[in-house]
């Protein structure tokens, strides 16, 4: 009698079933060798015929105001950064005042919401859902546990089905939980247009440049593809892509199936140059067929200094409100929120070689830390700039600026809170997608304090003559 014949029917079940899922498995892996997760697609009119206002790029309409023109930056930072800036917006939602006959908010007036990792996903569900679902970002994601659900996601049978492709990592599972869990197929093409809403702009790093990169329509035509179909989630994914913690977000370059072509430059200064020289390496396929990006804060943690590039590479701010749409502007508004940490300098307190993980440490608190200071220093001078320029306009007539047109520069953060123990309390919670109700609603309550202690958006309130409720 042979082996197989003499074998007990149970054996030759077991040997049935390892067969099967040995078969299964060597199955699963040719389909993941090959499976390509969503990537942004090929814009359906060639771009430079399909040209439009970016969305929102407007003022004006039922919303906004001609006279208000209202930039507000969000920083990274996690759920840190996320409660914060939800703070922030729920702060202004309760700035009211009367302008041209009617009352608003504060909230109701900004124009564009530049945004980076962690503040990013506070912007995209605003610009996504409104003032009017604002609040339910508080209960779906900040008091939310997201990375249990990230860990949940990243190991169940599906996705570990998709990591074991090439094409998929874990940067696009970051992206797949986002979207189910808040925005759910929401895209760029999807959010409102012209005055019914604020510009957004979601900033990643180009890890090839470690440059900035903006999910704008501008941006995308250079790669021949259409940001209207690009998932916010996914964007959202990419500014908040930590390099080690999470793998990069690739887009496809179809660069050469339209015809694209780069703005000319409204000033030659060495940043426009440097800017325009970045910018060409999208309009070449054969070198740069995917693009990959990764946490935006690597770049510009504050998601400032590609504002003050477009208003640059426009020729100054007059040309830039002017290409907006703006007339006679009375109240230029730039107000930034940095959610930053306190570094507590853990990696000089070991004699032993630093771990990766310390070395990723220093790199988010000390290098970020002073990149921050410096992209400050820098918008503070273009600040300087821009007051000049409106004074000379107004000398010569005015051109889109009001006569009585001013300037705010309101740059918070955590350090600006004038409680000792509140700022040290805050400041030392951690850059991580879940934080204990408590924290949450701490960071929440401090956005208030922190704006009141800042003089520039006193003077505003003043000028207004708003209603902080």
């Amino acid at each position: 009698m042979s082996a197989a014949a003499s074998a007990s029917p149970g054996s030759a079940a077991r040997r049935r079933t390892r067969l099967a899922l040995a078969a299964a498995a060597l199955l699963l892996s040719a389909c993941a060798s090959t499976y390509q997760p969503w990537i942004n697609q090929p814009a359906a009119v060639a771009p430079a015929a399909a040209a439009r206002p970016s969305y929102g790029s407007a003022p004006g309409g039922d919303r906004n105001s001609d006279g208000i023109y209202f930039v507000v930056a969000l920083s990274g930072g996690g759920t840190r950064a996320a409660a914060l800036a939800y703070g922030v917006l729920e702060t202004l939602r309760g700035v009211r005042f009367a302008w041209d006959g009617r009352e608003t908010s504060l909230l109701d007036q900004v124009d564009v919401l530049s945004a980076v990792s962690g503040g990013s996903v506070t912007a995209a569900y605003y610009a996504a859902f409104g003032r009017e679902k604002l609040g339910d970002f508080k209960t779906r994601f900040l008091l939310h546990d997201f990375d249990a659900d990230l860990v949940h996601s990243a190991v169940s049978p599906s996705t570990s089905y998709r990591l074991s492709s090439p094409w998929f990592g874990r940067g696009n599972v970051l992206a797949d939980q986002l979207d189910q869990q808040l925005f759910k197929g929401a895209t760029f093409g999807g959010l409102p247009r012209g005055s019914s809403g604020p510009l957004l702009l979601i900033t990643a790093t180009d890890l090839s440049l470690g440059s900035s990169f903006e999910f704008t329509s501008d941006q995308l035509r250079l790669m021949c593809a259409d940001l209207d179909d690009v998932p916010l989630a996914v964007a959202v994914a990419a500014s908040s892509a930590v390099p080690v913690l999470f793998s990069p977000i690739t887009l496809r370059n179809y660069a050469g199936a339209c015809s694209s072509a780069l703005p000319p430059p409204g000033a030659a200064s060495r940043t426009v140059r440097r800017y325009l020289e970045e910018q060409a390496t999208y309009r070449d396929r054969a070198v740069r067929p995917y693009v990959h990006l990764v946490d935006g804060g690597l770049a510009d943690n504050l998601g400032l200094r590609r504002v003050a590039q477009d208003i640059d590479m426009a020729g100054g701010l007059g040309p830039a409100l002017a290409h907006a749409g703006a007339a006679r502007v009375r109240r230029i508004v730039f107000l930034s929120i940095n959610a930053e940490r306190e570094n507590d300098f853990f990696a000089d307190r070991l004699g032993e070689v630093p771990s990766l993980v310390t070395m990723f440490q220093a790199i988010e608190f000390g290098f970020l830390s002073r990149h921050t200071e410096e992209t400050y220093d820098l918008f503070r001078g273009n600040v300087a700039r821009w007051r000049a320029e409106i004074g000379a306009a107004l000398a010569r007539g005015g051109g889109p600026f009001a006569p009585d047109a001013q300037i705010y520069d309101i740059e918070v953060g955590l350090r600006s809170l004038p409680d000792l123990a509140t700022r040290q309390a805050l400041l030392a919670i951690p850059t991580t997608y879940s934080l204990p109700p408590r924290q949450v609603e701490q960071l929440i309550a401090a956005a208030p304090a922190m704006l009141r202690a800042d003089p520039e958006y006193g003077r505003l309130l003043r000028d207004l003559g708003a209603d902080a409720r």
